[in-house]
């Protein structure tokens, strides 16, 4: 059993159908097929053999469907990992796995450090893959149980494991996944969840292409951008994380999304209410689902037919969960929150080459998830916590150890905890606390500067605080917990030091236009901020500063929803007697707003870098 079989078999059945769209160039089966069998051809001709790791440094482009399924057909393991990376994380993952061939395109094979030049060979790839010839490669005959894929997933020690699926780990995940969502050749799947993430690799890419369906190719996601490219090529099936379907809730109308006939969201718990307004706005049930790299991923799954707000639905077919005590790992009683506990066909081979982390979180056959959460009377699942450490930004994993490392790392630093706390938009944001070294005094700037060169851009923390001391147990251990707290009471004390009124924060509004856009004059209570030359980053700007004025998240999309200060502000202080509608259907109102005892204020270049942060944690 061999995975590339799949597209293999759908290439042969209908050789003409569409497969791949991708900014206007269209790829139908046989030649994807014909161009994998070139990608086969060329890790061949550089010595790859059955069973070496190939890694697969690519972004969502047509090269990546090529290279994967290229790779798999000569029988070698697919290493897809995360281009955005720096450096110093790419070369562990190399290192990791043994890769010794990555694949990949003109544009980051351009960015690529000499250090990691120097792991491995370079097979460049032209993105859209423009000339090149396709080629008839035999498929080598594999074991079901033989690794196919390795999927780096970080655990609670932040030091990223590869996830190891099988042929049939994938090949049985992805035909379940399939019939379960109904997708069929008549579809049109947008892609623009990273193919690297297996949400993205599995969920949408082989399940489309096992099927007929055809893929849209998105290379990240842009609320605008995507909403026409639904609107042009008539997308039917939408996948999505919670961040997506917020952001498209505050940008974009109902009817560009018109061609959509079901919806899926996976990655993290989709709150309620955002369920709720999507179906508002479209008509359309938000299907959620439930799932780990380690189960290749699907476990669970809300069906339209049967469909529970505010569930994960039920476990796919073929799997078991278990909700257990993750002390004394009894099955708990139905209703009780437990551990999720998952056995079935999807659950992974183990981690490559650690064989005490496989043992920790595989205990006969029942795989660990780490995740919390309980079972009602019919079966159907909920998600109430985790476990885990992990924070989840916008449905992307950062694990603080990790981010910890990297602040270690700069000759200021003495002490450092990073932790999650809530976010409107993102569901999480990163906030770090560090107490500097001996002799050493902290400049913010410098050191978030000294991350975004050792750091992906959404593990950054959106903020940083100097403390003197971070708080620590008796035997010497900094407790996250504690600083959790400290941020949440910290946070919830700059909300209810005292209240502000519509016009004292509409006042602070014109102030603000007044400095940002230098207009010595008057500015009206009604002025238009787009009028005025409000642009999309000087909205962010102002997002930043009400957030810290406010002592909560407001995220940059009301300044089109409410765009004037006389409107922002009624909307912000909670006035909704007298709040005149929205443009568009907005956030949660924001009552009760006041303003901290200790503004933090952020220069251009803070407020740059939290732009970038927000934007990569969106796969932007």
């Amino acid at each position: 059993m061999n995975l590339s079989t799949l597209l293999h078999a759908t290439a042969e059945r209908m050789a003409d159908h569409p497969a791949l769209s991708f900014e206007g160039r269209r790829y139908d089966y046989g030649a994807l097929w014909g161009l994998s069998g070139a990608a086969a051809a060329r890790l061949r001709g550089v010595g790859v053999e059955p069973g070496d790791r190939v890694a697969l440094l690519l972004p969502n482009v047509p090269a990546f469907a090529a290279a994967f399924y290229g790779a798999l057909r000569i029988g070698a393991i697919a290493v897809p990992l995360n281009p955005t990376l720096t450096a110093d994380e790419l070369g562990g993952l190399l290192d990791d796995a043994g890769a010794e061939v990555l694949v990949t395109v003109p544009s980051v094979a351009a960015t690529l450090a000499p250090a990691v030049r120097a792991r491995v060979v370079v097979v460049v790839l032209p993105a859209d893959l423009d000339g090149v010839a396709p080629a008839d490669v035999e498929v080598a005959a594999v074991e079901k149980d033989a690794p196919a894929v390795i999927i780096f997933s970080s655990g609670t020690t932040g030091q990223p494991k590869g996830v190891t699926l099988s042929h049939a780990n994938i090949v049985s995940n992805v035909r379940v996944n399939a019939a379960e969502v109904g997708m069929t050749r008549d579809d049109r799947v947008i892609a623009f969840m990273p193919l690297f993430h297996c949400y993205g690799l599995n969920v949408i890419l082989n399940s489309a292409l096992s099927v007929g369906a055809t893929v849209v190719l998105e290379r990240h996601f842009d609320p605008r951008r995507t909403a026409e490219t639904i609107a042009l090529e008539q997308v039917t099936m939408f996948f999505g994380v919670p961040t997506t379907f917020i952001v498209l809730l505050q940008h974009e109308s109902a009817e560009a999304l018109v061609s959509l006939r079901y919806c899926y969201c996976a990655a993290a718990p989709l709150p309620v209410e955002i369920e709720t307004r999507w179906g508002l706005h479209t008509g359309l049930v938000v299907n959620q689902a439930y799932g780990l790299s380690e189960a290749s991923p699907c476990v669970a799954y809300n069906a339209v037919g049967e469909y529970r707000r505010g569930s994960i639905g039920v476990p796919s077919a073929g799997v078991e969960v278990r909700v257990v005590d993750p002390v004394t790992e009894a099955d708990v009683p139905v209703g009780a929150v437990g551990e999720f506990w998952v056995k079935g066909p999807g659950v992974m081979l183990g981690y490559w080459g650690r064989p005490e982390a496989t043992a920790a979180t595989l205990r006969d056959g029942w795989l660990r998830t780490g995740d919390l959460g309980r079972c009602d009377a019919d079966g159907y699942l909920y998600i109430t916590d985790r476990l885990k450490d992990m924070i989840n930004c916008g449905g992307m994993k950062v694990y603080p150890t990790e981010v910890e490392n990297a602040l270690y790392r700069h000759p200021s630093v003495g002490e450092a905890a990073v932790v999650g706390v809530p976010d409107a938009t993102m569901g999480e944001v990163v906030h770090a606390h560090v107490a500097p070294a001996r002799h050493e005094a902290i400049d913010v700037a410098e050191l978030r500067a000294f991350l975004r060169a050792h750091l992906a851009g959404y593990k950054q923390p959106t903020a940083i605080r100097v403390v003197e001391a971070l708080p620590k147990g008796r035997t010497g251990k900094i407790l996250r917990r504690e600083v959790r707290a400290q941020e949440l009471a910290r946070l919830e004390a700059q909300a209810t030091e005292r209240r502000w009124t519509r016009r004292a924060l509409q006042a602070w509004i014109v102030e603000w236009m007044r400095r940002e856009l230098e207009i010595e004059g008057a500015i009206a209570p009604d002025a238009a901020f787009v009028e005025a030359g409000v642009d999309s980053l000087m909205a962010v700007r102002k997002a930043e500063a009400l957030s810290a004025l406010l002592g909560r998240s407001v995220p940059a999309t009301v300044t089109w929803l409410y765009p004037t200060p006389e409107r922002l502000a009624t909307y912000l202080t909670g006035d909704a007697e007298t709040a005149p509608p929205p443009r568009r259907m907005p956030s949660t109102p924001i009552s009760e707003l006041t303003p901290p005892s200790d503004v933090e204020g952020l220069t251009d270049d803070e407020a740059e870098a939290e732009l970038l942060a927000e934007l990569a944690a969106m796969g932007l």
